[in-house]
């Protein structure tokens, strides 16, 4: 989905290196395709997390674009020199030429553009990769393993839902791949299925006893609290704490379903009358009939269909928290 930002994950020996190098073409797949859209680019880091700690922060970012670095190295090797010839000016006009193609004279400004979105400010753009990630904290945190009926295996980190949730999201990324960008369709989509949704009929299991069984309008399960727009549908929710949230909502009228939405921004669905809200380390979500198979939406995207089983992983992933 254009926007996303994704993060590749498994056990030891599972080929995420390899598939990066072969995303990378730093070698041959032995059977199919890789293709990247014309006019895009893939800029690449090496693996190595010290391989950059002398360099600066913006440098780094920019040292993703191998070519374009080569050129800015080579244009100021020879506006160095002492004895500019002719040649030299010759080659600097070609790459010079090279350069503006490449978008070069953007670049700082985008690597700046990368590096504020991921929340560093610009005061520490240009110190070094070893003092900026001195200054954050690790923190391990859990990630969520999702089986599905069919025997597929996908995995979470954030938040993700079924029936209303993750129709939602279908229609959203639907009406992105239509070109559509504009913040008022997720607005659109909300709305529309709030009014349209189905209920379907599940069995709900924590830790292998049954919770719930019925009519459901929504479930929410999630290692972290936020989800589209702001709001907090797992408000307990801490990704390093080694639980999973869940929210379960009945099947109850559009009237009632609105008056819950407050709780939802205001970081207190578990307080509810109408919301079950559970918490544990293993969910399963059975349908008791074929309609009832629904979409499951993970972390902004469509991942399969129920059945469902959640099965949390505690601290399998280091992340830089920032500063305390």
């Amino acid at each position: 989905t254009p926007g996303n930002c994704y993060g590749i994950i498994g056990a030891n020996g599972a080929g995420k290196s390899t598939f990066l190098k072969l995303l990378a073409g730093d070698i041959e797949p032995t059977g199919g395709t890789i293709e990247i859209t014309p006019g895009e680019r893939l800029a690449v880091l090496q693996q190595d997390h010290y391989a950059y700690d002398e360099y600066e922060v913006l440098r780094t970012v920019i040292m993703g674009h191998k070519r374009l670095v080569e050129i800015m190295d080579e244009k100021d090797a020879l506006y160095a020199k002492p004895d500019f010839s002719e040649e030299d000016g010759m080659r600097a006009s070609e790459l010079e030429a090279e350069f503006a193609e490449l978008n070069g004279w953007d670049a700082e400004s985008e690597a700046a553009r990368l590096l504020n979105g991921l929340g560093i400010p610009e005061e520490e753009h240009t110190m070094k990769m070893a003092d900026l990630l001195a200054r954050g904290q690790f923190v391990q945190e859990d990630v969520v393993r999702a089986r599905f009926g069919c025997g597929a295996t996908s995995y979470m980190a954030n938040i993700g839902g079924v029936v209303f949730d993750s129709h939602v999201c279908d229609e959203v990324n639907r009406s992105k791949e239509r070109g559509k960008r504009k913040a008022r369709i997720y607005l659109r989509s909300l709305i529309h299925n709030l009014y349209n949704i189905k209920p379907i009929d599940i069995e709900f299991y924590c830790d292998g006893k049954l919770v719930y069984a019925g009519s459901v309008l929504d479930i929410a399960f999630g290692n972290g609290s936020y989800c589209g727009g702001g709001m907090q549908q797992c408000c307990l929710a801490d990704p390093s704490d080694g639980i999973l949230d869940a929210i379960i909502v009945p099947k109850i009228s559009v009237g009632k379903l609105l008056m819950e939405i407050p709780r939802i921004y205001r970081k207190n669905a578990h307080e509810s009358k109408r919301i079950i809200y559970v918490r544990g380390t293993n969910f399963k979500v059975v349908p008791l009939n074929a309609r009832s198979e629904d979409i499951v939406e993970l972390d902004g995207e469509i991942s399969g269909k129920l059945p469902l089983e959640l099965e949390l992983l505690p601290h399998k992933v280091n992340v830089i928290s920032g500063k305390k």
